[in-house]
């Protein structure tokens, strides 16, 4: 193996008689360096005093106490590496564990962050071998049969197995909090796989009257989506989020001073400036300072000489690798090239080395601590050291070095996305090999993760320049990788780039269907029928596109309130379905069939048809039946069918998919169908949160379709707690989004709030013209299940202006869909409006007992109100 010529070396400097450095000093420096080495250090094995954080511990024993009180909480501790954030919790996690609280600790790594559970796994101690059976059990379900050839690995395996993992893994903490308070940390959750978040966020919603804190650190940058979602949802739930920044000027200097055990002079204190108030940057300054014997201690100061400075903190790490002979160092180099974790492996391919020699290499900073062993991989012991190496490199030396390892390990036969990567940032423009693997990775992550695959599509465009003959073809994918994965608008904007330019004839139809897509995830059901329609004239169409374009004409004019359009574009959309074997088609289809289904009033044969299109999903030989998952549709009918617990089901099963594909384009939709959920069954602040997170997911992700009914739930919740003001503002909001996108499905809840609202503002007269003229409108359109959540109210305003007979009329209307949706809280519905129609207490107290048997808790509050003013005025005070 040849040295690395490039990497300049650095020649020891001689040491002055004059340094006198303490051996005290070099003894400090050498347990820090002990300390603080690898991921596998103990997390509480500094026992220096925590300088400077008094206001962050504070938070943080709060937070803490609240759980040791009995009430879940959740702490984001954020900032950059090395600014203390472990330390400070875990000066916090000490003294709770001196309370006799229990505390598992768990750590995320880059290079682990496809391995499913892995942080949380870690910190629960899930084993096969483990002694208690609950953990065993769980791990033997994580890592499977370890005679199998998959054994350890659950990213292949089904969605219910991971479903499984996360009840099994929130059980098991439920039952460790009903022994002591809980404290879990996970170190590093911006390296966290999908499925621990997932299972902190199962934890923040499900724990709440436990005594569990959740604690996370995280760096500001990377940040993943999943990540990002996972934090909003976190504090929506009420998380506390703690941003550690770097120490003052003075405290900085104490922390040096007790390093050194002196007092620093003025050259040691213009360097202490340099470090931005970081900890391990300080750390490292002073120990490099001290081993290349640069400080000198006079009295009871500590100084340094200018001429032993290095200029920057990179070189300072660098200078202190020196004691490495080369072959060591280079080794250390090109593996910093692979990242902060590496397989040794990878390395003997990118080098062309045995195995052999490389572990020789390795053996000195092994032993120096500088790489630390990773699971089945090394990894630097901190990415300071990683950094510095790979910075050291010139830039012409890590593009070589990136390019010869996308080749050798392709030549080995790596993943496409792992050669890939290298490609990206070792390639020059116009390299075809590199534009080849690019694609190829991309094609391969697009069923499991649109968002890796725009990220490589990206790169491929750039690489491949204007001129490349595969460049339209190129960017059309890349337009609708983005649609799905979350960035609608920049697909959009992309998409209509190549339709308004020259572009190849046969990615015409691909990109208006892609079009219409992204139209319809922003709410505009009505434009994206314009597309499909267009496109439906074009020539020779193939019969798999003929199927997906009806499929989005059915979704689109289902969405825009034309419902009779959408039911004759969902049969041929699914004749065409079946026709092209196209499962995506199909389930398209039979999602607006059940949709009108239940509009008809045929709850149970709704549901019915959305279990065939979860059916057809689930056995599809391909993924993209489920990108749009139809179990999120089965969900909301169970809603309408009284079965939030199986809604709830439904949804996380939803959840599970779009984790598993990657798609986040959805995720909106999930935090207003929760909402939904929980303003059914007058869990109002649990409803405001999903609302409020799903807004600000949509804001990420360009997604806006149901928005306004979110916006409608918005406002019923706020007028049911007397806020009008809050209410007007979410109505303006759904009004001024109904303008923009044009006609929606679920108008009417919109509507019918801005109804109550009027009402409450004393407005009678308004609301009734307001909340009779939607009735009106869908009695023309034939709908028959929205009577039942309309019909009490437009019941009691006819009765204020002095109209019972329309109040009697509407009466019937709503017991002829009870009948029909045969559903506890519609027979409520119909017996609450003959009840007040009529005057008749009986009937009311009769609408009670049949909402008590549905989970229409807030239903059955208005129920009871009433049979409680009719018991009154009958002379029954007792029984009101």
């Amino acid at each position: 193996m040849e040295t690395l010529s490039w990497r300049p070396r650095i020649v020891a400097e001689t040491v002055t008689p004059d340094i006198r450095v303490p051996p005290d000093i070099r003894e400090r420096m050498t347990d820090r360096r002990r300390d603080t080495a690898g991921p596998s250090r103990s997390p509480s094995s500094d026992a220096s005093t925590l300088v400077g954080r008094d206001a962050e511990m504070a938070v943080v024993r709060d937070v803490l106490a609240t759980a040791c009180a009995g009430f879940r909480s959740t702490v984001l501790v954020e900032g950059e590496a090395g600014i203390g954030k472990s330390r400070l919790v875990e000066e916090a996690l000490s003294e709770m564990e001196r309370g006799g609280s229990l505390v598992v600790r768990g750590w995320a790594r880059e290079p682990e962050r496809d391995r499913p559970f892995g942080a949380i796994g870690d910190a629960l101690g899930l084993r096969p071998d483990s002694r208690d059976p609950e953990r065993a059990a769980l791990a033997r379900l994580l890592h499977g049969d370890p005679d199998a050839p998959t054994a350890g690995s659950l990213s292949s395996q089904a969605p219910e197995l991971r479903f499984r993992l996360v009840e099994g893994i929130v059980d098991l903490v439920e039952r460790l909090a009903g022994a002591a308070p809980v404290a879990l940390l996970l170190e590093d959750l911006h390296w966290a796989d999908d499925a621990t978040l997932l299972v902190v966020e199962q934890l923040a919603r499900r724990l709440k009257g436990l005594p569990v804190v959740v604690l996370a650190t995280l760096r500001p940058a990377p940040r993943g989506r999943a990540l990002d979602r996972l934090v909003g949802i976190l504090l929506a739930t009420g998380a506390t989020r703690l941003e550690v920044g770097g120490l003052d000027p003075p405290s900085a200097t104490d922390l040096v001073a007790g390093l050194v055990g002196a007092v620093p002079g003025p050259g040691l204190r213009a360097q202490i400036e340099r470090a931005g108030g970081n900890p391990l940057y300080l750390g490292e300054l002073v120990e490099a300072l001290v081993e290349e014997g640069g400080m000198a201690v006079t009295g009871e100061t500590a100084d340094v000489r200018a001429a032993t400075l290095p200029t920057s903190l990179g070189e300072t790490v660098v200078r202190r690798l020196r004691f490495l002979d080369d072959e060591a160092l280079d080794v250390l180099s090109a593996a910093s090239v692979l990242g902060t974790a590496f397989s040794l492996d990878d390395l003997a391919v990118m080098l062309d080395t045995p195995a052999t020699r490389l572990l020789s290499a390795l053996r000195e900073p092994l032993r120096a601590r500088l790489v630390a062993e990773s699971g089945e991989r090394l990894a630097f012991r901190h990415d300071l050291v990683r950094d510095a190496l790979y910075a050291d490199l010139p830039l012409t030396g890590r593009r070589a070095l990136h390019l010869q390892a996308a080749r050798l390990l392709a030549g080995a036969g790596r993943r496409p996305v792992d050669v890939a990567r290298h490609f990206v940032l070792g390639a020059a423009q116009g390299d075809a090999e590199a534009i080849d693997w690019l694609s190829r990775a991309a094609r391969d992550a697009a069923a499991r993760s649109p968002e890796v695959a725009a990220q490589l599509l990206q790169a491929a465009v750039r690489l491949a320049g204007p001129d490349h003959p595969r460049r339209d073809v190129l960017e059309a994918e890349l337009a609708a990788a983005l649609v799905w994965s979350g960035s609608t608008l920049d697909g959009e904007a992309r998409l209509r780039a190549i339709l308004d330019r020259a572009h190849a004839p046969e990615i015409d139809v691909p990109v208006r269907l892609a079009l219409a897509q992204a139209l319809f995830h922003d709410g505009r059901g009505q434009a994206a029928v314009e597309e499909v329609e267009r496109t439906m004239e074009l020539p020779a169409l193939e019969p798999l596109q003929r199927g997906r374009l009806l499929a989005e004409a059915a979704l689109g004019r289902l969405w825009s309130g034309a419902l009779d359009q959408a039911r004759v574009h969902a049969g041929n959309a699914l004749t065409a379905g079946h026709l092209a074997e196209d499962d995506a088609a199909v389930c398209s289809a039979l999602a607006v069939q059940s949709w009108l289904r239940q509009a008809e009033g045929d709850t149970s044969g709704a549901i019915a048809i959305a279990e065939r299109a979860v059916e057809v999903a689930e056995s599809s030989r391909t993924r993209e039946a489920s990108r749009r998952p139809p179990q999120l549709l089965l969900g909301l009918l169970l809603i309408e069918g009284d079965q939030l617990d199986e809604a709830g089901k439904a949804f996380d099963a939803a959840r599970r998919i779009g984790e598993d594909l990657g798609t986040v384009w959805d995720l909106p939709a999930f935090h207003w169908a929760l909402g939904l959920s929980h303003f059914v069954a007058g869990d109002y602040d649990d409803a405001l949160a999903e609302v409020e997170a799903g807004l600000d997911v949509s804001e990420e992700v360009g997604t806006r379709l149901q928005m306004v009914w979110a916006q409608a739930i918005e406002a019923h919740i706020r007028i049911q707690r007397d806020d009008l003001h809050a209410a007007t503002a979410a109505l303006e909001a759904g009004e001024r989004e109904l303008a923009r996108a044009g006609p929606q499905a679920k108008t009417d809840w919109l509507l019918w709030a801005r109804a109550l609202l009027a009402e409450a503002q004393g407005d009678t007269e308004g609301a009734h013209a307001i909340l009779r003229m939607v009735w009106d409108a869908y009695t023309a359109l034939g709908v028959v299940s929205e009577r039942r959540a309309l019909g009490p109210d437009l019941v009691r305003l006819s009765l204020l202006r002095g109209a019972r007979s329309e109040a009697e009329a509407v009466a019937g209307a709503v017991q002829e869909a009870a009948e029909m949706i045969a559903t506890p809280g519609a027979r409520g519905a119909a017996l609450r409006c003959r009840g007040l129609a009529s005057g008749d207490a009986g009937l009311l107290l009769d609408a009670v007992r049949a909402y008590r048997e549905s989970p229409r808790r807030m239903e059955l509050g208005h129920a009871c109100e009433d049979a409680g003013v009719a018991l009154a005025r009958a002379g029954r005070r007792d029984q009101a």
